[in-house]
C-alpha cells in the first residue's frame, strides 16, 4: 500500500494535496495536529493511502517526505476549487462514526443545493457548469460506495480508545511511585481488585518512611523491593475484616439463616457447617428449609439432615420458625435454608423482612459465588442490606481463579468475611476465612 504524509494549515487544504497526489479513491488513515516548525501555530498531519484500485503512476516509494502548503498556496488552491463542493476524502476522516447516514444525506442535499443554486445565477459558462456536475456525479457515487457502519464494532473501538486513556492515565501517576510499587498495583490489578482501592494502597504504602540499612544506607534492589511488598501486605491485612470461627455464647442459641441469589450454593453450605459443627465440635444442630420455590428443593437438606440425624423441618411461614424453634430449646445451632431468586424479587425480601421482625434474634449472612461479576456482587450487597448481615460466605473458590472481587466486596460492605466454600464434599471442602488467605491469592504467593 502506497502510504504518504501531508501536512498543510488547515485540513481543506492537506485534503486537496491528498485528492490530487493520490487521487478521489485515496484513503484517509488518520489525522491529527501539530506544532509548526516556527512554533507559532499549528499544523495539521495526514496519512493516507492510495486505494487498492488504484495504481502507482508515479513509482513514489512509500511515507514519501511531507508536504507543507503555504497559506499563498493554500489560498490560491481554494480560489482555483470550487467552494460548494466537498469531496470524498473530508468524509473518510469521519470514518467509523455512527452517524454516516446522517452525513450521506447532509452531502447530497448540500450538493443538490449548490447545483439549483449555480443553475438559478446562470453566471457560470457552460464548460464550467458541466465541470461542476461531473465533479457532483463523482461525489454522489463516492457517497454510495462508502460502507455501513457495524454499531458493535463502534463500541469496540470505543471501549479499547478508554482503556488507553486509563492506562496511559495510570502510567503518568505511576511515575510518582516506585517502580516495585507499581508492580504491586500492576499484580493486584490482574488479580481483579479496583482502581479506587489500589490508589489508596499506593498512597498509604508510598507515604511510608523507608528505613535505613545495618550500614546507614538507603535500601537497594531486592530488600527496597521486600521492604514495599511487605508494607502492602500489612495495609491489606489491616484492611480486611473477617469473623474468624464461631463461637456460641454460653446458655444461648444461634440462628443463622443463610440468604442469597440462586445457585450460589447456600444448602450444600448448611450442610457443611452443620456437619462440622456437630461432628468435630459436638454441638447439637437443627436444620428447616423455606425454600418451597424449587422442585424437591427441600429434600436435599432432609438427606443431610438424616445423615447428621438432626431434626428436619419444612416451613413456609415465619411463625412454623418459631414453633419449630420452642420444640428445640435446647439445641446450639438452628440453621434457616432460604430459596434463591433475584436481588429484585419484591416478594423475597417481603418475606425474609417478616422473617427478621420475628421475635427470634436470627442472623442472616449472604452467601455469594467468586465466579459471579463484579457488578453482580455489588447489587446483590444492596439489595440486603436491609436485613443488617452479619457475614458473607463466599462459595465456589475451585471454580474462580481470582479473589480481587472478594477483596472488593469486603472494602466496600464492610461485613467481614465467614467462611470459603472450596469445593463440594461435605464438611471438608469449607474452611473459615482467613485474611493471610485472600492476600496469598491475590499476590500469588
Amino acid at each position: 500500500m502506497d502510504v504518504r504524509k501531508y501536512e498543510s494549515f488547515s485540513m481543506q487544504d492537506a485534503i486537496k494535496l491528498v485528492k490530487k497526489e493520490l487521487g478521489n479513491d485515496a484513503v484517509i488513515l488518520s489525522t491529527r495536529e501539530k506544532p509548526s516548525p516556527d512554533g507559532k501555530g499549528k499544523l495539521v498531519e495526514v496519512v493516507a493511502a492510495r486505494s487498492v484500485t488504484s495504481k502507482d503512476s508515479n513509482g513514489q516509494s512509500p511515507f514519501q517526505k511531507s508536504r507543507i502548503l503555504s497559506p499563498e498556496a493554500a489560498q490560491q488552491a481554494r480560489k482555483a476549487d470550487f467552494p460548494q463542493v466537498r469531496t470524498k476524502p473530508e468524509v473518510t476522516v469521519v470514518k467509523g462514526s455512527p452517524t454516516l447516514s446522517g452525513i450521506k444525506n447532509e452531502m447530497r442535499s448540500t450538493l443538490q443545493e449548490t447545483e439549483n443554486q449555480l443553475m438559478r445565477k446562470g453566471s457560470l459558462d457552460k464548460s464550467a457548469l458541466e465541470d461542476i456536475r461531473l465533479e457532483i456525479s463523482k461525489v454522489k457515487k463516492e457517497l454510495e460506495a462508502l460502507p455501513h457502519i457495524n454499531v458493535g464494532e463502534q463500541v469496540e473501538e470505543i471501549k479499547v480508545i478508554l482503556h488507553e486513556l486509563i492506562r496511559d492515565q495510570y502510567r503518568r501517576g505511576a511515575q510518582q511511585t516506585h517502580e516495585y510499587l507499581s508492580d504491586i498495583v500492576v499484580r493486584l490489578r490482574s488479580g481483579g481488585v479496583e482502581e479506587s482501592f489500589l490508589t489508596e494502597l499506593a498512597q498509604m504504602v508510598s507515604s511510608l518512611a523507608i528505613p535505613k540499612g545495618p550500614d546507614g544506607m538507603e535500601l537497594q534492589d531486592d530488600k527496597l523491593k521486600e521492604f514495599y511488598l511487605g508494607s502492602a501486605i500489612r495495609v491489606m491485612l489491616k484492611a480486611i475484616k473477617v469473623t474468624g470461627p464461631w463461637r456460641k455464647a454460653e446458655g444461648k442459641q444461634r440462628f443463622i439463616c443463610l440468604v442469597g441469589p440462586t445457585g450460589v450454593g447456600k444448602t450444600t453450605s448448611i450442610a457443611k457447617l452443620a456437619a462440622r459443627l456437630k461432628l468435630e465440635e459436638g454441638h447439637k444442630v437443627a436444620l428447616m428449609s423455606m425454600d418451597s420455590f424449587r422442585i424437591a428443593a427441600a429434600d436435599q437438606l432432609r438427606i443431610y439432615a438424616k445423615i447428621l440425624d438432626c431434626p428436619f423441618a419444612e416451613v413456609s411461614d415465619p411463625a412454623e420458625v418459631v414453633t419449630f424453634v420452642e420444640k428445640h430449646l435446647d439445641y446450639d445451632y438452628i440453621f434457616i435454608d432460604t430459596a434463591g431468586r433475584s436481588f429484585r424479587s419484591v416478594s423475597q425480601q417481603e418475606g425474609l423482612k417478616k422473617l427478621k421482625s420475628s421475635a427470634l434474634p436470627i442472623e442472616f449472612h449472604l452467601a455469594l459465588s467468586s465466579t459471579m461479576k463484579q457488578r453482580d456482587l455489588d447489587e446483590n450487597l444492596k439489595a440486603y442490606r436491609f436485613l443488617n448481615l452479619e457475614s458473607l460466605i463466599f462459595t465456589k473458590l475451585d471454580e474462580s481463579w481470582s479473589f480481587g472481587e472478594i477483596f472488593n466486596c469486603n472494602m466496600k460492605s464492610r461485613i467481614p468475611l465467614s467462611h470459603f466454600s472450596i469445593g463440594q464434599r461435605v464438611p471438608e471442602d469449607l474452611e473459615v476465612a482467613a485474611k493471610e488467605r485472600i492476600v496469598e491469592k491475590l499476590f500469588r504467593l
